[in-house]
């Protein structure tokens, strides 16, 4: 077991990036459906955009609790939707303590984003 120690530090020591951070070793083996799931092209484009948008919609219906269509501040601390809380304000613009889907669009449209 004793000759085993400098084998092991000598491969630790490989495994140390640049940055003094560890490697992060992935397993090689790839199950035979996402190997086939992986060559389809990356979707991109109005696909992605689409795609973006469902998810963002399905994270705040989720957190809709009383299914109002609209959040407010506390629904969105409870669904931990960090974003929507830093910029609930700016958001409500009509002041109304409540935050719909369209402003949250609104409001990332404002920033640049293309939803």
């Amino acid at each position: 077991m004793p000759k085993m120690l400098p084998v092991v530090l000598l491969f630790t020591s490989l495994l140390k990036a640049q940055d003094g951070c560890p490697k992060v070793l992935l397993d090689p083996y790839v199950p035979p459906a996402s190997r086939k799931a992986s060559k389809r092209p990356p979707t991109a484009g109005k696909a992605l955009q689409a795609q973006v948008e469902q998810k963002l919609k399905a994270a705040f219906d989720a957190a809709d609790a009383t299914g109002q269509g609209s959040l407010s501040l506390e629904e969105a601390r409870k669904a931990n939707l960090g974003f929507v809380l830093q910029h609930f304000e700016t958001m409500d613009t009509r002041k109304a303590g409540r935050v719909t889907f369209d402003d949250l669009k609104c409001y990332l449209r404002t920033r640049g984003a293309r939803i």
